[in-house]
């Protein structure tokens, strides 16, 4: 007979994986992604270290999966004022303005989501929001283009 996890216990495993990830987003904004190591993670989260690994096979997979949540809800935050009925140029100032400022709220997280060196998995993900990113500032220069 298969076992089947339970609903609490499939809440304690989803609970499991947001405290490690709340944990690694935390240690990224206090001192980016080389001060983030996993045993500061699961101390932080409340966890055994080997715990994380079980949710996360390398430290390259946790960081990567916090970069991709942090940009998705950026990219978000951008689209959502791309599809404003405001013209093209106040939805591209908006669009700089709003980035700029929840930058500005945490400089180091923000340095270590754009610039910081890191690793190449880490890296590629930079590079997919960024690219995300890029589509939607060019779509509402093109809207501007043909206004």
């Amino acid at each position: 007979m298969a076992y089947r996890q339970t609903a609490a216990v499939e809440a304690r495993l989803q609970d499991n994986r947001t405290r490690i990830l709340h944990a690694a987003r935390a240690l990224v904004s206090e001192g980016g992604w080389q001060e983030a190591q996993i045993a500061n993670v699961a101390t932080t989260a409340g966890i055994a270290t080997g715990t994380v690994y079980r949710y996360f096979p390398s430290k390259a997979e946790l960081f990567a999966d916090v970069l991709a949540r942090v940009s998705q809800r950026e990219v978000d935050v951008l689209t959502d004022i791309a599809a404003s009925e405001a013209t093209a140029h106040e939805r591209l100032h908006s669009m700089v303005t709003t980035f700029v400022r929840r930058a500005m709220r945490n400089p180091r997280l923000a340095y270590a989501l754009i610039a910081e060196p890191c690793d190449k998995a880490i890296d590629e993900v930079r590079l997919q929001y960024r690219a995300a990113i890029s589509e939607v500032v060019r779509s509402v220069i093109g809207d501007g283009q043909t206004d």
